[in-house]
């Protein structure tokens, strides 16, 4: 269980990295609200956590599983420190960064729109025709039909 450990610490780290930039911008990217998302979503079982640690524990020999640990600990509190001292990321945020990055293809999406709708205008016109053919007085020929 060391490899689930030696991957959260990273992880912890750029979370960390992600609210001290959001701390002085108060601003985030698409993707980087997409790993917090990832992030609480793989380590939101405390259960799992701290079975991990208890795995690292009892199967790692001391001296690694210590400096594994502080590390741990030093990402952990620093996060606490940075959640407990400012204002960190809530729903309103949250919301305009997915406004923000649907945004960006809101001009693509008219361009494409203004495509299909000219190349279906031929087809619009030619199906309105055929409809139209049951209702309009026929011919002598089309009568005989």
């Amino acid at each position: 269980m060391q490899k689930t450990i030696t991957t959260l610490i990273p992880q912890y780290g750029e979370l960390n990295r992600i609210c001290k930039d959001w701390i002085v911008s108060h601003t985030f990217s698409f993707e980087k609200q997409k790993f917090i998302v990832d992030f609480y979503s793989k380590w939101s079982d405390i259960k799992a956590f701290e079975q991990a640690i208890l795995e690292l524990v009892l199967h790692t020999p001391p001296e690694p599983c210590t400096l594994l640990l502080k590390s741990l600990k030093k990402e952990v509190k620093e996060y606490i420190r940075l959640y407990e001292s400012y204002r960190l990321l809530h729903d309103e945020v949250i919301i305009r960064v997915c406004y923000q990055y649907a945004d960006r293809y809101k001009e693509t999406i008219k361009e494409e729109m203004e495509v299909v709708n000219r190349l279906r205008k031929p087809m619009n016109e030619a199906n309105n025709r055929y409809d139209s053919i049951g209702y309009r007085e026929h011919t002598p020929e089309e009568e005989k039909l």
